[in-house]
């Protein structure tokens, strides 16, 4: 069980990024100028994606699978820790 809170439509683009960094080629991909935003901070996944005309329960479904991915460069800094132990 994970400590993490879940990603919800409250949460604030700026916190979810902090705690999944991999979200942001989300916004990338789909042409959003949230990642680097001031106003990140204080607006919500469900204000964004209304902002830029998104489904909400789509767009968090979207950043779930992308929170949850595993990505080959995680992988491959966790073998190489390994490998100098």
């Amino acid at each position: 069980m994970s400590n993490a809170p879940a990603i919800e439509r409250n949460m604030t683009v700026e916190r979810l990024l902090q705690l999944w960094p991999q979200t942001a080629r989300v916004f990338i991909d789909k042409r959003m100028a949230c990642v680097g935003c001031p106003v990140a901070g204080f607006e919500t996944i469900e204000e964004v994606a209304a902002i830029y005309e998104q489904d909400p329960e789509s767009f968090v479904q979207t950043l779930k699978r992308c929170a949850a991915a595993q990505h080959p460069e995680a992988e491959s800094s966790h073998e190489q820790a390994n490998d100098e132990d």
